[in-house]
């Protein structure tokens, strides 16, 4: 007799960018080891030049601050990105708290934005910019799936540089 067991509710994945900044640093490497020394599972990977109409679906949250969408919105237009899939249990929050702080200064040391970005907002604001803080991640499940949704074809996570 085959027994049927429920997926944990705890299996999730997570969404992960590295921005322009990580990119043009090379750190994308970097941000993908971290996160795999915690063991969770890639589920897949790939380089994309962000088009308009993903980086608006993406930054949707932020069209109540327009100011800040727009800045971002000019960081990442027209930018390479690496755009990564995790799965694991209580993957959001495991990776969230390895990015660290959105505040590059305010990250705690051995965080990915602690290790890899120099940045501060007050820097940011200051110069009428984007912060660069080197990573994004999703910061709810349902954040994550939307996510996933905007920059993979469904249930397809390419392991290499090809675009999806």
């Amino acid at each position: 007799m085959t027994t049927l067991i429920a997926p944990s509710p705890l299996l999730e994945r997570t969404f992960v960018l590295a921005k322009p900044d990580a990119m043009r640093a090379k750190q994308w490497h970097a941000i993908l080891k971290a996160i795999e020394c915690t063991g969770l599972r890639r589920c897949g990977f790939y380089f994309i030049n962000a088009t308009p109409k993903k980086v608006a679906a993406h930054l949707e949250h932020l069209l109540f601050r327009p100011v800040i969408f727009q800045r971002n919105f000019d960081f990442y237009v027209d930018q390479q990105l690496m755009a990564a899939v995790y799965e694991g249990e209580n993957a959001v929050q495991i990776v969230r708290d390895l990015a660290g702080a959105t505040d590059p200064s305010l990250a705690l040391p051995g965080t990915i934005r602690a290790s890899l970005s120099t940045d501060t907002i007050a820097k940011a604001m200051a110069e009428g910019r984007a912060v660069f803080n080197v990573v994004h991640t999703a910061d709810s499940r349902e954040n994550a799936e939307r996510e996933i949704n905007i920059w993979f074809t469904r249930g397809v996570f390419p392991q290499n540089e090809q675009g999806a």
